[in-house]
């Protein structure tokens, strides 16, 4: 039975990628070269501040500039290590769930302890933890599996009555050598990595399997030249022993792109067709929600406006023709 929960911190509990990335682009700009957009960095914060160096300036570790940007990087971060980290949606009452059910949980992270102590106190998490191991705790780091073994005798639970959550390969080879029950946090930075190899849509479905397993069902489409890609990714980076893949087939609707002056600005909003030549407007999801967030509304307020309002400018209700 399930005693304690571990859990990776960046990228599974923690969504430090804002924070990690203002840090590398303020390097870059600091040494005269071009910030990066958020999207390129984010599948990467997981990976350190080597591997930030790495995409940010293309150098190896052994140029001799490379620790003089490390450097920098790290306090930069250090500096501004909370400005804008969070729990991920919905960790925090996975938290409260498992201490609410007399259950304890800690963190096993590869990030050194000077960056993860601050972290935790800013956040007021290290009071909540009963354990934390960090990337220098021990000589070994993850996917050995001491530390998570360290945190088993440190929180006093046996490795076979806890759960490691990770978002990176190391996460699960190091839970699968530590004899421990391993999860993917598909919410955290794999789902990035996944479009970064090419996926168009990524969906994680919780499912019970035969035995009434609890599992997560992972559904990923992708054009054919990044399907290799893809699946080494899932080989790689979560727990299956296996992909099934086939070929796909899509029937689009007719569509046209519309730009609609609504009471929040002017908003795309595709309109659609049906067989039957009836009509509906489909506002860019992403828009309405920065604005939902922005404005301390309901997304479905927002959505709804957008829909009626559109519909007022372009009453028709059927469509004759491909205009």
């Amino acid at each position: 039975m399930i005693q304690t929960v571990l859990f990776d911190l960046d990228g599974t509990l923690l969504d430090t990628a804002p924070d990690l990335a203002n840090a590398l682009n303020a390097v870059l700009e600091l040494n005269s070269r071009s910030a990066l957009p958020f999207e390129t960095i984010r599948p990467v914060v997981s990976h350190g501040g080597r591997a930030l160096i790495e995409l940010g300036f293309g150098l190896e570790p052994e140029h001799p500039d490379f620790e003089i940007f490390k450097k920098q990087l790290l306090d930069y971060y250090l500096a501004h290590i909370a400005d804008e980290t969070r729990l991920f949606p919905g960790m925090d009452d996975v938290l409260d769930n498992i201490e609410q059910n007399g259950r304890n949980w800690g963190v096993v992270t590869n990030k050194p302890g000077w960056l993860t102590e601050p972290l935790m106190d800013a956040l007021d998490l290290t009071r909540r933890a009963a354990g934390i191991v960090s990337g220098d705790t021990l000589e070994e780091r993850k996917p050995h599996p001491a530390p998570l073994l360290h945190a088993c005798n440190m929180i006093g639970s046996k490795a076979g009555d806890c759960l490691y959550v990770g978002d990176a390969e190391r996460d699960i080879e190091a839970g699968h050598n530590a004899g421990m029950t391993t999860l993917v946090a598909m919410f955290g930075y794999l789902m990035e990595r996944l479009f970064a190899d090419g996926a168009l849509d990524v969906y994680w479905i919780p499912v019970y399997m035969k035995k009434n397993r609890p599992g997560t069902m992972l559904q990923v489409i992708c054009k054919e030249d990044s399907q290799t890609a893809v699946i080494d990714r899932i080989l790689s980076e979560t727990t299956t022993l296996g992909v099934r893949y086939y070929s796909a087939h899509r029937r689009l609707l007719w569509r046209d792109e519309l730009e609609i002056e609504t009471s929040f600005g002017t908003i795309a909003v595709k309109r659609v067709k049906d067989p039957r030549g009836h009509i509906r407007h489909v506002p860019e999801y992403e828009v309405c929600r920065k604005i939902a967030l922005e404005k301390n509304i309901p997304l479905r307020m927002v959505y709804d406006t957008v829909v009626r309002e559109a519909v007022e400018k372009n009453d028709e209700g059927r469509i004759t023709n491909d205009e």
